[in-house]
């Protein structure tokens, strides 16, 4: 069934075209993938389909009863809720129904009520009808829903009292995807989602997103997240979508190939065009020459035959992409950077402590850890722009720095793109103008304002004044956060060639296992390095995980049997544990509540209706048996934090 059914969109800005005739179909529970280069206009037509823009022509048809979600890049909030108050306003209807059945059941267990039989019978409607309501909404499980969201996209349970205005724009975004997600509309639209989610966050979406029941259109440039969700791909190109089956490696082998078809094609016509052309011109001459008629109409012939052919378009192989070169001119010493026994707290917050690292001339170390872990904090300690608590960081000899800000923070909102080259780095206009080119700021552009930019083109801005450093040690804090896929290959390939030292944050897999040699694990107590890329970093965590629970085991059974007290729950450290006795919670939890739907029955029955004593008795029983749950569901809770 088709959910979504787009129609020969059209828009432009300012006269220039964006979307010329787009056309896509979106099916119940379907997971589409939209890609394209920056600027080719997804996020306007994800605009457009969310009915927070207007196309120029063309149609939107969403099927009637489908309600859509929809997350923009960036969430902007006006409200002054909690986290989890705000997580609560997706249930608020089921809420307030909860705490209407728990009014009634009060009210239905005083004498007054229980001995008048037509107040009492309304009541019980009432109460008959709320609770088929709430059980309808799976309102016993609204608590662990926001519980499992929540902790799934990186949120601690710390934060869940924290006002969410204090919020920064990356976790508002987060807070409005949580909220989406709970809401779970039929069609959900998504620009960028993975932006500010942390490596663990983006894998627990991936799985969330694969079992949900509605459909999704996913706007990003996270060639893993788009292999591991989509099943279908829409590339916008020059204001038109082509449509390819499959997930995002599917569709780029598809492309090349029909590329190098077209390609083939173009050449073969573009041959015959060329003999056609110079046997018209040919018979044209010796008609005029011989002044013959017969010579005439063969000409005229093949000019006919050289009009009726349809032109194939030239098939551009290779997308506009930035031209990106790093070059260390200066070799630096072969101790890079020594970082010994760092630590560094917020009021209230300790980040890390003991962190130590050893970096090395040629090292593409890549940082990884949670967000809220302290990993650009490390950086921004690094390049001495704030203070640990202690430790010591050393840079090595020969070493110049240059440094890639996520926040692009050493931006001058108000100087040009021009004025930012020509302060970096002495050079003439023409040089200026030509380095910018390099990273797609044409003409008039180079004289935009940055506070004009988008994330996008401050991204490419940072990276073209990146080129002119002449750095050996570059580091990075997210820098393809805001890149098209096109771009963000391009700065693979210019990190890969670097003849010096980077280090560099990033929730990008693919791009982490195309650039680094090492991957550095930050955690409260320090740096663990391993040796490889992305993949080889899981291999590794996997073994590791694999030997502690071997160990555990081999631990347990070494242990005399005998009875003793059993170890507090929540000192229990294995995973494994974490998991069976996470099973074995949700197991009463749902045995109770299936002992409340009993009482709810049974308060329902005309017998105990008639027994003011049976009725006050099963009240305060059902009443025991909510107040049970919700330390059944907090325990739930602790577990799951302990678990993520």
């Amino acid at each position: 069934m088709i959910v979504l059914n787009v129609g020969h969109v059209k828009k432009a800005f300012a006269g220039e075209v964006v979307l010329e005739d787009v056309t896509l179909v979106v099916r119940q529970r379907e997971k589409v993938a939209l890609v394209g280069q920056n600027g080719s206009g997804k996020s306007t037509l994800l605009k457009i389909i969310a009915g927070k823009l207007a196309a120029d022509a063309g149609t939107i048809a969403v099927r009637k009863e489908v309600k859509v979600g929809y997350l923009p890049q960036e969430a902007q909030f006006a409200t002054d809720n909690t986290l989890y108050d705000e997580m609560e306003m997706v249930f608020h209807d089921v809420l307030d129904t909860e705490a209407r059945l728990r009014e009634l059941e009060q009210e239905m267990g005083r004498p007054e009520v229980y001995n008048c039989p037509d107040l009492l019978s309304q009541k019980m409607r009432e109460y008959s009808s709320l609770t088929h309501f709430f059980e309808q909404q799976e309102g016993f499980q609204i608590k662990a829903k926001i519980n499992s969201v929540l902790l799934g996209l990186g949120f601690s349970q710390d934060q869940y009292t924290q006002r969410v205005a204090t919020m920064s724009g990356g976790e508002k975004t987060r807070v409005l995807l949580a909220r989406l997600l709970l809401q779970a509309p039929d069609l959900l639209l998504m620009d960028e989602p993975t932006n500010h989610l942390d490596v663990q966050a983006i894998q627990w979406l991936e799985s969330y997103l694969k079992d949900y029941p509605g459909a999704v259109l996913i706007v990003s440039h996270d060639r893993f997240f788009l292999d591991e969700t989509v099943s279908r791909v829409y590339d916008l190109v020059n204001g038109r979508c082509q449509e390819y089956e499959g997930n995002y490696s599917d569709f780029m082998t598809t492309k090349q190939t029909q590329l190098l078809i077209q390609q083939a094609n173009w050449q073969a016509q573009q041959k015959e065009l060329e003999r056609l052309e110079r046997s018209w011109k040919q018979t044209l001459a010796w008609a005029h020459q011989a002044r013959s008629h017969k010579l005439k109409v063969k000409a005229d012939n093949i000019k006919r035959r050289l009009d009726r052919i349809q032109r194939i378009d030239r098939p551009q192989l290779d997308p506009e992409r930035i031209r990106l070169e790093l070059e260390a001119n200066r070799r630096s010493g072969k101790e890079v950077l020594t970082v010994t026994g760092l630590s560094k707290s917020f009021p209230g917050r300790q980040l890390f402590s003991n962190v130590s690292l050893q970096v090395r001339l040629g090292d593409k170390v890549a940082i990884v850890g949670p967000n809220g872990i302290g990993k650009s904090t490390l950086l921004r300690i690094i390049m001495g722009l704030i203070e640990a608590d202690g430790g010591e960081v050393k840079i090595g000899a020969n070493v110049s720095i240059a440094y890639y800000d996520q926040q692009h923070l050493q931006l001058d909102p108000d100087k040009t793109c021009f004025q930012e080259i020509m302060d970096t780095k002495r050079m003439t206009n023409l040089e200026a103008r030509n380095l910018l080119a390099q990273f797609m700021f044409l003409g008039d552009d180079v004289f935009k304002t940055i506070g004009q930019l988008s994330g996008g083109e401050k991204s490419r801005l940072q990276l073209a004044k990146l080129t002119i450093t002449d750095a050996n040690l570059v580091i990075l804090d997210e820098p393809t956060n805001h890149l098209d896929i096109p771009s963000t290959e391009v700065l693979e390939r210019s990190l890969s060639d670097f003849n010096g030292t980077v280090i560099f944050i990033s929730h990008d897999r693919y791009f982490i296992n195309q650039v680094a040699t090492k991957v550095a694990e930050l955690t409260p107590q320090g740096i663990k390095l391993y040796e490889g890329n992305y993949d080889v970093y899981l291999e590794e965590k996997a073994r590791e995980e694999a030997q502690r629970l071997a160990l555990a085991e081999a631990a347990k059974a070494s242990q005399p049997t005998k009875v003793s007290a059993p170890t507090p729950l929540t000192q229990e450290s294995s995973t494994k544990q974490l998991q069976r006795q996470i099973t074995e919670l949700e197991e009463v939890i749902a045995d109770l509540e299936t002992k409340i739907e009993e009482l709810e029955q049974q308060l329902m029955d005309p017998q105990t209706l008639q027994d003011p004593d049976q009725l006050a008795e099963i009240s305060r029983e059902h009443k025991a048996s909510h107040e049970e749950l919700d330390l059944l569901y907090q325990r739930w809770e602790d577990l799951t934090e302990q678990l993520a």
